[in-house]
């Protein structure tokens, strides 16, 4: 990008900060503008807050002749802001029209505008790819992560400490890379809108108790419970796509104590308006994990290739059968005509299945016209074969809708040219458990004599619903409750919806996996705590072991910068605080914060009950 504008000043004790405006359109030499920045995080009420964004307000020095009217269109992150104090990228984001301020008196005036990193903007962007595509398939979390943080539009490497694994993973290894989830369960109930980036984000980070927000030019993930007991924290890097930097790894110091310029503490308490005010614990906390029941057992139904020669989920078994180019749908088969043999083309990878499980098949395929308009006399009809199999007898099933140990294929039926034809089947009372697949075998068509083309037979949709239903009862989830035993306060915290989790199924989209994405995820550690715990028990108990007590929240300004990523010991008093609010006067080198106090003890006294959820998730209250 050009630069186009930029500032240059003197802090109060000679720090040098430099703002800096882009835009690609812009070739002429770059303006050196009078103005000042302010710098902000988002204030946040608790310290697991799993999102902090960052922004500037901006004030330039306008007159008749340079309103900085240029700078605003209608098209959103396209003039880039950088922000420098002392040569160090401090923020890095986009001009924000709203909130612009222009004088319409006097000749000479100063317009304000904002500058937000993008997170500001992910609560209204879908999680989808950049052309606008749905996510299909099974992901790392880094992969989702890296995703929803391109939407910024920031290509910003990314940096991750959490402590937390699952059972039989080592404490050495990066947690988000090798946990893998169903991109499926980003799309929401009525199977068409796609959750908002921030939904997912949130997602990914809280049930880890983590924290995501960007600092010097990059993101930053970590664990506020990590860091009370241990301050300096080790990250893995990675690029804006999630792959692995080198070095792989750095570490950030967050420990800082501030107190007053008598005790020659710097940075250090002024303006005289620091104060103290207290919040209670928490005495209940719930959490509603939606299990999110999987419309198919097939992820990639509409069968998206990501790379224009494989589809995720699917095997081409046929020489000539294709897909077409990268992020785009369907599975091209060609035909041939009756004198030649059909055989096996396309099929579904492997589903596993018990034994008494009843499916709904559901295919939708299209003769293709386009070339073929010579053929329009003509029709295609298409058999399959769906088999059954543990590795030891196989099945497959006939006509009839019963089972049998011979070989059998289904009909489905002849159509025309041009026509698009959806077929459904019932697959009833699989006679074994195993895996279950559908064969797709070459389309036949019939005409008079051989051909100078062939045709082929558009694969577009393919669903496998599982209807079984052994309990009478739709469970949609499950709920883990958290209580104080002792003393407990009456102050009870929002209930908490998951998307993802444990499960025992592979029936649900919410399943979180392990590394190698087929195992699900049961049970989890805390580096150097033994322990094997499902996720979500977890997510709730460092919930209430970071507001075991009643909180100390100090609020005050602070003479002299220091970075976000801090956690704060005041002088003479006890404890560590967290940072809730973060307002840098750059001019003035002053910094008007709020801190909440945090705690890191084991609770001996916390009750967990864990209940399913048939769909009535209400507040807990306090048996204390």
């Amino acid at each position: 990008m050009a630069l186009k504008y930029y500032i240059e000043y003197n802090d109060t004790v000679n720090v040098l900060h430099r703002f800096e405006l882009y835009d690609d359109n812009y070739i002429d030499p770059s303006i050196e503008v009078q103005g000042y920045v302010n710098m902000d995080y988002g204030q946040v009420s608790e310290n697991l807050e799993s999102i902090r964004g960052q922004g500037l307000r901006v004030y330039l020095e306008a007159n008749e002749n340079l309103t900085f009217e240029d700078l605003f269109t209608e098209e959103e992150r396209t003039i880039k802001a950088k922000y420098y104090r002392a040569g160090v990228i401090l923020f890095e984001g986009w001009l924000n029209p709203e909130g612009f301020f222009e004088d319409y008196v006097n000749d000479k005036w100063v317009s304000s505008f904002d500058c937000i990193d993008g997170l500001g903007y992910m609560k209204n962007l879908a999680f989808v790819n950049q052309n606008g595509l749905n996510i299909t398939g099974v992901k790392s979390q880094l992969e989702i992560l890296s995703i929803a943080l391109k939407r910024t539009g920031l290509n910003s490497n990314i940096n991750v400490a959490i402590d937390i694994f699952y059972t039989g993973l080592s404490d050495t290894e990066s947690i988000l890379e090798n946990v893998k989830a169903n991109s499926s369960r980003y799309i929401k109930d009525d199977e068409i809108t796609v959750m908002s980036c921030e939904e997912v984000i949130k997602d990914v980070l809280e049930p880890y108790g983590a924290v995501l927000t960007p600092y010097n030019g990059e993101w930053y993930i970590y664990k506020p419970n990590q860091i009370f007991s241990e301050t300096e924290q080790t990250f893995f890097r990675y690029d804006y796509e999630g792959v692995l930097l080198s070095p792989s790894t750095k570490t950030h110091e967050f420990e800082l104590e501030l107190g007053s310029k008598l005790d020659d503490f710097y940075p250090h308490y002024c303006n005289g308006n620091q104060k103290f005010t207290n919040k209670p614990s928490f005495g209940a906390y719930r959490i509603s994990y939606k299990y999110g029941l999987r419309n198919s057992l097939v992820d990639n139904s509409y069968l998206q290739t990501l790379n224009g020669s494989t589809v995720p989920g699917f095997t081409i078994v046929g020489d000539w059968t294709t897909v077409g180019p990268p992020d785009s749908y369907g599975v091209y088969v060609p035909c041939q005509i009756n004198t030649i043999p059909s055989v096996k083309e396309f099929e579904n990878n492997s589903i596993s299945v018990d034994s008494g499980t009843n499916l709904l098949f559901e295919t939708s395929l299209k003769y293709l016209e386009d070339e073929f308009e010579e053929l329009s006399n003509t029709y295609v009809t298409l058999d399959i074969i769906v088999e059954l199999t543990d590795g030891q007898d196989t099945y497959t099933l006939a006509p009839s809708g019963s089972w049998t140990t011979g070989n059998s294929e289904i009909y489905l039926g002849a159509f025309d040219l041009g026509v698009e034809k959806a077929v459904s089947l019932d697959i009833l009372n699989t006679p074994i458990a195993g895996d279950l697949k559908v064969i797709y075998k070459t389309p036949i068509f019939l005409i008079p004599e051989d051909p100078l083309v062939f045709p082929q037979v558009k694969i577009y949709y393919f669903s496998l619903i599982n209807t079984t239903d052994q309990s009478g009862k739709q469970i949609e989830g499950e709920t883990f409750t958290f209580q104080r035993q002792t003393k407990p306060s009456a102050r009870i915290a929002d209930t908490k919806e998951v998307k993802t989790g444990d499960s025992p199924l592979d029936l649900y989209k919410g399943t979180l996996y392990k590394a190698d994405g087929v195992t699900s995820t049961e049970t989890w550690y805390r580096k150097g705590v033994t322990e094997s715990l499902p996720i979500l028990s977890l997510m709730g108990s460092e919930t209430m072991r970071i507001n075991a007590n009643t909180m100390r929240i100090f609020s005050g300004d602070i003479f002299g910068y220091f970075n976000y990523l801090s956690v704060i010991s005041l002088d003479q008093r006890v404890g560590k605080f967290g940072i809730t609010k973060y307002s840098y006067d750059t001019k003035n080198n002053i910094i008007s914060a709020e801190f909440k106090q945090m705690f890191g003890g084991e609770l001996t006294d916390l009750d967990i009950e864990r209940a399913e959820d048939y769909g009535n998730v209400v507040e807990p209250t306090i048996r204390g």
